[in-house]
């Protein structure tokens, strides 16, 4: 198996297809390619040269509100989908973002009232 394959294997996983990326590249935008200019990169990358942390480390391919980013554990790369959150319609507003034993906005905010509140 090769990147390309991986890639839209992991595509495939997440419901999306070669039509819906937008472009590949750097995370900051300042490098990007086509997909089909990715293709022909990553169809020469082994699964041999690609099991470290050999690819680029901010590497994603973009899609609209959804990017697949590169993730290392030292021996092993991978991809993972990303989402742009999305605010719910009953959503609240919080204060606190710190607490002793870490969590979550919601359970870190858990003890104060907070119906209502300011709309973001």
């Amino acid at each position: 198996m090769n990147l390309l394959a991986e890639t839209i294997d992991n595509l495939k996983m997440y419901y999306h297809d070669e039509s819906q990326v937008l472009w590949v590249g750097s995370y900051d935008g300042r490098l990007c390619v086509s997909w089909e200019e990715f293709k022909e990169i990553a169809a020469s990358v082994s699964k041999t040269s690609f099991g470290t942390d050999q690819i680029a480390e901010d590497i994603v391919i973009v899609g609209e509100n959804w990017w697949l980013e590169r993730h290392h554990d030292g021996s092993f790369s991978w991809w993972v989908h990303r989402q742009v959150p999305k605010k719910t319609r009953k959503h609240k507003s919080f204060r606190l973002i710190l607490h002793e034993q870490g969590g979550d906005l919601e359970s870190i905010n858990r003890l104060i009232d907070n119906d209502g509140g300011e709309k973001c």
